[in-house]
């Protein structure tokens, strides 16, 4: 993911960064001394359709057996530190991590063309 991906953020099952990841507050314009640690993935993803989307992405991953695990793609808008609307690609890894809860992995890539796709 890191290799085709502006960034990657990992996070638990309860949806938070597990860490803070300077790439993503990049791509959202937040200053280096605000840690995104703890956050929710959909805090800055755009209300309404895009939510929905992004739930939908991880409510099919919670119901999938461990093993057969399938990554998805879909294209929010999230909104930077000054409001503004960037369109993004999420590509969504879940996987179960060795204590046996399940994680998210997301490369997330600004669709600057528009050719972006949710599968």
């Amino acid at each position: 993911l890191d290799m085709m991906c502006d960034a990657v953020v990992d996070m638990d099952d309860g949806l938070r960064m597990k860490d803070h990841f300077p790439k993503f507050a990049g791509i959202l314009m937040h200053s280096s001394g605000r840690s995104l640690c703890g956050s929710t993935l959909r805090s800055f993803i755009k209300e309404g359709e895009d939510q929905a989307k992004f739930d939908e992405a991880v409510q099919r991953s919670r119901a999938q057996e461990a093993g057969a695990m399938t990554p998805s793609m879909l294209t929010v808008r999230m909104r930077d530190a000054i409001g503004n609307l960037l369109r993004l690609v999420l590509f969504h890894v879940p996987y179960v991590n060795v204590g046996g809860s399940l994680h998210h992995l997301v490369g997330l890539r600004e669709d600057t063309d528009g050719t972006g796709g949710d599968r």
